[in-house]
């Protein structure tokens, strides 16, 4: 019998995981001894392989992200693991220590690159400049970096410091078609219904989506379901949000269980993720999974998800009127949502199935 691989996924925090890598780690868990390091505060954890570490997603300060790196080097020595996969920026910087004492195989994923990368303030040319140290530590170290499309490798690695042996994508982290209730054809509905599935930030687009509605008025309907996440730097304003719930035609849910959300896309006609830059947008993906056809930005990972005109329209990033044309054509046309809505459900079987993602990780360990 061959030795078990010990295998560390460091992720920001457990409901993190729960959402989107909860499958994955669950079938090569199958051949591998799997550990968690993740923040699991609100939850109650019954297991020895899943370890609390306060990542602190928002912080900047250096000295309690040193001290949050050296409890990580802790664990880490503790668990002795074989392989470590650092998921997302925050892990990635924390990661640097403990990496340089450890003989484990390290493996990056770029889950998105997201607000340090897409905004050019103070804060965030800093975080830029940490993770590019970090990145490049990481490649002498002989690491493998796992990205979600081809445009973050492309913009990551610009400069070439990392060996194309060591680069591989993978589209996410698979999901299952068959756990998703397929919409219903609602030829007889008097509106369509369109839905948002993210958090309220900038950076997805909330505010021209917002913008986009209001010159819609009410020829349809609008279901945006957000978590709280206060906690990020480029979440929307107060005022943004209160004009978000005094919409007549939105329905604004604030907090609901990932069943619901499945059950509410079955419900739903057209998915809109008018996003300013994706990793690959899950929520996107469970959508097409439910037979929804999609609007999505024309930008890095969500253009990994429509084949324009096929399975939806891709949009002009930042124009709430683009938004509005593909939401009036639509409601203009709306035997097409049936068809496109086919064509999402194909391109999840041939990209994005669970078993094809599943046999990319272990064809890499």
């Amino acid at each position: 019998m061959k030795n078990q691989n010990k295998i560390i996924f460091v992720i920001n925090n457990y409901e993190f995981y729960l959402t989107h890598r909860f499958n994955l780690l669950k079938h090569l868990a199958q051949e591998n001894d799997i550990h968690l390091i993740t923040n699991t505060t609100g939850f109650k954890i019954d297991s020895k392989n899943i370890h609390h570490l306060d990542i602190g997603r928002k912080s900047m300060n250096i000295f309690k992200n040193l001290k949050t790196s050296l409890e990580l080097s802790s664990l880490v020595k503790r668990i002795d693991p074989t392989h470590i996969f650092f998921i997302s920026f925050k892990p990635i910087a924390l990661g640097v220590i403990p990496s340089l004492f450890s003989k484990a195989k390290k493996y990056l994923i770029f889950s998105g690159l997201g607000y340090s990368f897409i905004n050019n303030s103070f804060k965030a040319r800093i975080a830029r400049i940490a993770i590019n140290i970090a990145l490049r530590i990481f490649s002498i170290l002989d690491s493998k970096f796992i990205f979600q499309n081809p445009d973050d490798k492309k913009l990551i690695n610009k400069s070439g410091f990392i060996q194309e042996k060591n680069i591989e994508i993978i589209y996410g982290n698979g999901i299952d078609q068959n756990d998703f209730r397929m919409r219903k054809d609602n030829n007889f509905r008097d509106k369509l219904k369109f839905i948002f599935v993210g958090r309220l930030l900038k950076d997805k687009g909330i505010n021209e989506l917002c913008a986009a509605i209001q010159s819609v008025g009410n020829k349809a309907e609008f279901t945006i379901i957000s978590p709280d996440d206060k906690e990020n730097i480029a979440s929307i304003e107060g005022n943004a949000f209160e004009n978000l719930k005094n919409m007549d035609s939105v329905q604004l849910i604030n907090r609901v269980s990932h069943e619901e959300i499945k059950n509410i896309y079955s419900k739903s006609d057209v998915f809109i993720l008018p996003s300013y830059r994706e990793g690959l947008p899950r929520s996107a993906l469970e959508a097409m999974c439910a037979g929804l056809p999609l609007i999505l930005s024309d930008v890095p990972g969500c253009r990994e998800c429509l084949i324009n005109g096929v399975n939806g329209f891709l949009i002009e990033s930042k124009s709430s009127e683009s938004i509005e044309k593909a939401i009036n054509k639509f409601i203009e046309k709306p035997e097409i949502i049936k068809k496109m809505g086919e064509e999402s459900v194909n391109l999840i079987r041939k990209k994005f199935s669970d078993q094809k993602i599943f046999n990319n990780y272990e064809g890499i360990l």
